[in-house]
């Protein structure tokens, strides 16, 4: 049998785990292995211990946590640019956890891609998650994905395409 009676508690009456621990004996197990660094390993130990604050803190050192939205969307950023550079014709993919998250990380890559002379001639569109008098930039070389199907315009959702040229306000 095995349990962490810190982890493991009763939904019940009664307490089965300590019961067959008191009856039986129990072996502790007290090396963390997934972590290799010790550092990593002393932070798993403050979580454990329920000293959450200690463990971030080592975190924090060690990883390059950052205090706000901004700035961890703006790591995320650096750390896709650079990947996409060591590994250029691959695939990378953001990921985000709401709608909010989506359109910022969408934001700042499309500005790292400009800067970096990637993207060229922009225009300014209403998409179906624009409100009010909003606009989305959207640029020759930009990637993008229907959302919708638009049978007339041979659109299907979740059809994947690049914008390859832009005359007027036609992409």
């Amino acid at each position: 049998l095995l349990g962490d009676r810190l982890q493991q508690k009763s939904v019940a009456a009664g307490d089965p785990l300590r019961l067959i621990a008191q009856q039986n004996g129990t072996s502790r197990l007290d090396v963390v292995r997934r972590q290799n660094n010790q550092k990593e390993r002393d932070a798993v130990n403050m979580f454990f211990v329920g000293q959450a604050k200690a463990g971030l803190d080592i975190y924090a050192k060690k990883l390059h946590l950052h205090a706000n939205e901004d700035e961890t969307n703006k790591a995320i950023i650096k750390s896709w640019q650079s990947s996409r550079l060591s590994h250029q014709g691959k695939t990378h993919l953001l990921l985000a956890i709401d709608k909010k998250s989506v359109h910022e990380l969408n934001l700042l890559a499309h500005e790292a891609r400009k800067a970096a002379g990637e993207l060229g001639e922009s225009v300014q569109v209403k998409t179906m998650d624009c409100k009010g008098d909003e606009r989305v930039e959207l640029s020759v070389n930009d990637r993008i994905v229907f959302r919708t199907n638009d049978k007339t315009q041979g659109v299907f959702n979740r059809v994947e395409g690049m914008i390859e040229q832009i005359k007027g306000d036609k992409l």
